[in-house]
């Protein structure tokens, strides 16, 4: 499987974390400059993990974020026209401001609105915490949806990654959700693995 590009501007790291705690334990690997990118030009590294190396774009739509150009220009445009090209690849927005907010900053660069993609609003006191579970869900079809016919391949592990030959559907490295000194927590249990 490949990984899902994660699309946020720095300032919402924090609840960028929770939102990639979410995924990884439903076995989703992200793509995330922080983690993924190397060193160099970063438009071009971006470019080719969108087109060749990730499967969809998460996309955190915060008020920074649906106006940053770096985002419009290169982000949402490219995942853009990969997705016209490729019905497969989804974009899939987490509305962390109200909606109509994003779909007018984001005018000029995706013909239609950005809400018409299958995405998630934030709502309530959990609303970072749903929002990134019903994010999980959409990713979680589309996985399968694009998947349908081969085999099913999981892998499951705590403390080692898991071998890069193997074409897996889902990934469950929880390993990655604490540290290997302390244990799982009681409340990334019920939030995040349950």
């Amino acid at each position: 499987m490949k990984p899902v590009f994660l699309s946020y501007k720095r300032e919402d790291l924090d609840d960028v974390r929770e939102i990639v705690k979410i995924l990884i334990a439903g076995g989703i690997r992200t793509w995330q400059d922080i983690s993924s990118l190397g060193t160099g030009l970063t438009e071009p590294q971006i470019h080719k993990a969108i087109w060749e190396e990730c499967s969809s774009l998460l996309f955190y739509a915060t008020p920074k974020s649906v106006v940053s150009n770096f985002i419009q220009e290169v982000e949402i445009k490219e995942a853009y026209k990969k997705h016209l090209q490729d019905s497969e690849f989804s974009i899939v927005p987490i509305f962390g401001l109200p909606i109509e907010d994003a779909n007018n900053a984001l005018q000029q660069f995706v013909v239609g609105d950005i809400s018409r993609f299958n995405g998630a609003k934030i709502q309530g006191d959990d609303g970072l915490l749903q929002a990134s579970r019903e994010a999980r869900t959409i990713l979680f079809k589309n996985i399968l949806k694009s998947g349908a016919g081969q085999d099913v391949n999981i892998a499951i592990s705590s403390y080692s990654t898991t071998a890069g030959q193997l074409k897996l559907l889902l990934d469950l490295a929880w390993s990655r959700l604490s540290s290997p000194a302390e244990l799982t927590t009681q409340h990334t249990w019920e939030t995040s693995l349950r």
